[in-house]
């Protein structure tokens, strides 16, 4: 299978399996895809046919609570929460469930949902005492570096961490194996960057500049290890206030691969090309277009944890109709507003890393001249909306803080070298990917970890 066959996934499935598909019926929907890949259709509808069957695999992984299992959850750290309560989030989308077999079962994560975006709901649960003080920490370092960025302008931090994948026991053949580590990729505020340690010497780094970067591992294997690497780079980050009355026109022709539709998902759609023009409608010029985009998504679009994005059609017109998405679906919504409107966007993502922790996010970038590349983190500038921190919000409309490490300047590419069988995340690469002679491995069958060493402001 190609990389680009994953923009056959904008093809709609054939009515009989989508029933199956929405009833829960996975087996029986896969059993009609086999029957329709044995008949004379187009390479697009087979392709299609070969990645839902993939897709089948993972939903019922993400949806495995019955409605007993999922209340018990709640019931731990709220005793006294009702029944009633659980159906009005459900019926208010706040609770995310799907048929399985004909049953009502509901998303495993939805639990880590409420706690991190209902404010009543936290203050009703038993969140520990060790939680809170590491939120607290990184908010008050966060606050710190922000104010520090509006004095000096531009801060920089000095990161080293270490990024570990190792497969499963219970998933673990001897043999061929190749594994795919996400290391920093350079761009405009990374720079100094350095492979200090790795697993072993039988390994592959692309280049810098390729826009989903990677430390690939070729090894055989008779026991099971861990891979390693360990890196170091330096974010710089510079503050700006663009003015609406200093932007100038670009030449759509440059900003061509930037402004482009992207299958399956960043697609100019007739709700999200209506969406765009009611939201923009009365603005002047581009950056009052983008900003009022922004203001949209962080205001209206609610945070909540995500299943695969593979199982997934039209994230971005997920986000819209749903009204809920994580960091990486609001990027992606924010991202194909801005180019139906005209404004080049672009994709970044990898991990957010304080000197506690570090874990996966993704955020946007989008041009406006004379200021040229801003940044815009959706999902922090939700954040501000719920602790009513309207600096903040306003903070991350076109600047970031320097607590990231990105490992790709753009979404939905290949890697050097590629894989050969379906990545685990066809779309980006945050926790890495591995892969025997015979197939990929998906997310359960592997683990992967960071440890941050060293974080450190240096100027």
């Amino acid at each position: 299978m190609n990389y680009t066959d994953i923009e056959c996934l904008c093809v709609e499935l054939p009515e009989d399996i989508n029933k199956k598909k929405w009833y829960g019926d996975f087996e029986g929907a896969i059993r009609l895809i086999d029957l329709w890949l044995d008949k004379d259709i187009p390479d697009q509808q087979k392709t299609k046919l070969r990645l839902e069957r993939e897709i089948l695999k993972l939903l019922p992984r993400e949806y495995t609570l019955s409605f007993e299992q999922a209340f018990q959850q709640i019931k731990d750290v709220i005793p006294d929460f009702t029944e009633k309560e659980f159906y009005e989030l459900k019926d208010h989308g706040k609770i995310d469930w799907m048929y399985v077999n004909g049953t009502e079962r509901y998303f495993r994560r939805f639990l880590s949902t409420l706690l991190k975006v209902n404010a009543q709901i936290k203050q009703r649960a038993k969140i520990t005492v060790q939680e809170d003080e590491i939120d607290r920490l990184e908010k008050k370092e966060l606050l710190e570096v922000i104010e520090k960025m509006k004095k000096n302008k531009r801060v920089t931090y000095h990161f080293r961490l270490r990024a570990s994948v190792k497969i499963e026991d219970s998933s673990f053949e001897p043999g061929f194996v190749r594994v795919h580590i996400p290391i920093p990729v350079k761009c405009q505020q990374v720079s100094n960057i350095k492979i200090l340690d790795t697993s072993s010497k039988n390994y592959i780094l692309a280049d810098e500049n390729e826009p989903q970067r990677t430390i690939c591992f070729e090894e055989n294997l008779t026991e099971n290890k861990e891979f390693f690497v360990e890196y170091e780079y330096d974010n710089t980050v510079y503050y700006v206030e663009p003015e609406e009355k200093m932007v100038t026109e670009i030449n759509p022709n440059e900003f061509a691969h930037d402004l482009r539709e992207q299958l399956p998902h960043i697609m100019f759609t007739p709700y999200l090309k209506s969406l765009a023009e009611k939201l923009t409608k009365d603005c002047t010029n581009p950056l009052a277009k983008a900003r009022s985009i922004y203001d949209y998504i962080t205001n209206k679009i609610e945070y909540s944890f995500m299943r695969e994005y593979f199982t997934i059609e039209n994230i971005p017109e997920y986000a819209a109709l749903s009204g809920k998405g994580d960091c990486g679906v609001q990027a992606l919504l924010f991202i194909t507003l801005c180019r139906i409107v005209g404004i080049p966007a672009r994709w970044q993502s990898g991990l957010y890393t304080t000197p506690y922790t570090s874990g996966s996010h993704d955020w946007a970038q989008y041009y406006i001249e004379p200021y040229g590349w801003l940044f815009a983190d959706c999902s922090f500038g939700g954040s501000a909306v719920r602790d009513q921190d309207e600096e903040r919000r306003k903070f991350y409309f076109a600047n970031l803080d320097p607590f990231r490490t990105p490992a790709n300047s753009e979404y939905q590419m290949e890697f050097t070298p590629a894989k050969e069988f379906l990545r685990a995340d066809p779309y980006d690469n945050q926790r890495g990917e591995v892969e025997y002679h015979t197939r990929g491995l998906s997310y359960d069958e592997f683990d992967s970890e960071i440890q941050v060493i060293e974080a450190i402001q240096t100027e």
